[in-house]
């Protein structure tokens, strides 16, 4: 039971959808704009003096002009040699919040890549500081990429957690003394 929800657990309201190259959608939108969306290639050795076959590995991903570089999301805001294909255009959602509306979960892909929406709304419920449960959010997506790929890997992780309180009295702002 999150803090001050009431009897009931928190229930995780998904309100995105992932934006990634083998989403249909963005892929069709990829490749009529002329770019290019495959996995990666990694040489396998045959034998000794054999040429090496190429073995497609991975997610899906978007790729550069020179075929180096390669993103496995499709919408960034950084990321620059990736346009016109990886776009920073969000698609947005409308839904109206109302008082059985306790928080808002904002993460990177490191984060939905090692936990599903509910267990990120089961540990934000568990604190009352927003800060307290971001940190512990990402702490979980790391230890997470850690231990699946052997400390070899491991992406952006970044998480924002912000309670919603309904009728109560917003804190004071602290002035800025600029």
């Amino acid at each position: 039971r999150g803090w001050g929800a009431g009897p009931e657990p928190l229930r995780a309201v998904e309100l995105s959808s992932d934006h990634r190259p083998d989403r249909e959608d963005e892929k069709r939108r990829i490749l009529e704009g002329g770019g290019v969306v495959h996995q990666s290639t990694i040489p396998v050795r045959q034998g000794f003096g054999a040429p090496p076959r190429f073995m497609r590995v991975g997610p899906e991903r978007v790729w550069d002009r020179t075929g180096r570089c390669g993103l496995c999301v499709t919408r960034s805001l950084g990321d620059l040699c990736m346009r016109p294909w990886v776009t920073a255009i969000p698609e947005v959602t409308e839904r109206e919040l109302t008082p059985q509306d306790r928080l808002i979960i904002l993460g990177s892909d490191g984060v939905w890549d090692r936990l599903s929406n509910q267990e990120a709304v089961d540990i934000a419920a568990r604190h009352r500081d927003p800060a307290a449960a971001a940190r512990e959010i990402s702490s979980v997506a790391r230890q997470r990429w850690h231990q699946q790929t052997q400390g070899q890997m491991s992406d952006d992780i970044t998480a924002v957690v912000m309670h919603l309180e309904f009728g109560a009295t917003p804190p004071p702002t602290r002035a800025s003394s600029r």
